[in-house]
């Protein structure tokens, strides 16, 4: 978030003192020629008794000691996930008209491209954030070269672009988009991801949409400030839901 078995009888059927000393077999092998039982075939059952109690209770000591470790290892786990849990999330200004235009706009420029935005927007967060490369399982410990390839890595950029797309097509709808984020942000939180690495997605999203946009003569100061802005909102919704979980 076991009991121990008892060891079998050393010198096999259990036997009491008197038939051990009249019929105790001969042992053979190099060395001695002969020899009897090991005394404990001959022990009595309360030696028996004794040696179980004591076995009994050392594995309950090697269970405590695995349950405090084990309850040590989560409460690390706990305060890892819960650091910036006293932070106070200010909420970023509203996007203006203007600025929604502008995102939608941009978005639909980079619709056909969405699966390779997805692979390097976790490319660049892995390189510049190699603690969440540790987060995901599948890539732990794996060469960015060979997670450049990985249908797992695409498959989970377009479930995030999917999810982008979504937050898109909401902007002129708060009661539809605020809930979504909120429902993202509690997932994370059951996930285990850690609270800080949720402000590291937007930067690296704007580092992978510009190039693309640059080369097609569309990234401007202004395109830039409102999708940094609508991160600065998902942070801020996601971030909040997963402190209220943390108080559950």
């Amino acid at each position: 978030m076991g009991a121990s078995a008892t060891k079998a009888d050393e010198g096999g059927q259990t036997c009491n003192n008197n038939t051990a000393k009249e019929k105790a077999p001969k042992l053979r092998g190099k060395g001695k020629g002969s020899g009897t039982l090991p005394s404990s075939a001959t022990s009595s059952p309360a030696t028996h008794k004794k040696q179980e109690a004591e076995e009994s209770e050392e594995g309950k000591e090697r269970n405590k000691d695995k349950e405090r470790t084990k309850q040590g290892e989560e409460n690390a786990e706990g305060e890892e996930q819960a650091e910036g849990d006293d932070e106070e999330f200010p909420a970023p200004p509203d996007l203006t008209e203007k600025q929604k235009t502008i995102i939608k706009e941009s978005w639909k420029a980079l619709e056909a491209n969405v699966a390779r935005v997805g692979v390097v927007l976790f490319i660049k967060l892995f390189e510049t954030h190699p603690d969440v490369q540790e987060v995901f399982m599948p890539f732990k410990g794996v060469d960015l070269e060979e997670i450049k390839h990985s249908k797992q890595l695409r498959a989970h950029a377009l479930r995030v672009m999917g999810f982008v797309n979504k937050a898109v097509a909401r902007l002129d709808r708060p009661d539809k988009l605020v809930p979504l984020v909120q429902e993202c942000g509690k997932s994370h939180f059951y996930y285990g991801a850690n609270i800080k690495y949720i402000d590291y997605v937007g930067p690296q999203f704007i580092n992978s949409i510009r190039p693309s946009m640059e080369e097609e003569n569309q990234w401007s100061p202004e395109l830039e400030e409102a999708w940094v802005l609508l991160f600065q909102h998902i942070a801020y919704l996601m971030k909040s839901s997963m402190k209220k979980e943390m108080h559950q």
